[in-house]
């Protein structure tokens, strides 16, 4: 693959997420990290159930969640959440998961 079309792969992929939440993602990124699974993630037996657990709590954040700028629905759709976490949060969770729970 020559230097032009690496850049534009790159450029699709990061393009891929709304503009809205392209300027909050990493109040997304904190959000996940602070969120009650994360805070507590040996409550869940599996890795599985743990990433099942956090796509649960995306939900509820944007059916129920609010910023000074409004709802978190304006900006954040589950698709682009879970995509995101998938993308670039799954190792580190994965990671994180083993460490924290590895004794249970």
């Amino acid at each position: 693959m020559d230097l032009q079309e690496n850049i534009r792969r790159i450029l699709r992929e990061e393009t891929q997420f709304s503009t809205e939440f392209k300027r909050r993602y990493k109040a997304f990124d904190d959000w996940v990290w602070d969120c009650y699974i994360t805070q507590y993630p040996c409550e869940s037996e599996t890795f599985e159930s743990f990433m099942k657990a956090i796509h649960a709590e995306i939900v509820e954040v944007i059916s129920e969640g609010e910023t000074i700028e409004g709802p978190i629905s304006n900006w954040l759709t589950y698709e682009e959440g879970v995509e995101y976490v998938k993308k670039y949060m799954l190792n580190d969770l994965k990671q994180f998961y083993d460490e924290e729970c590895e004794e249970y």
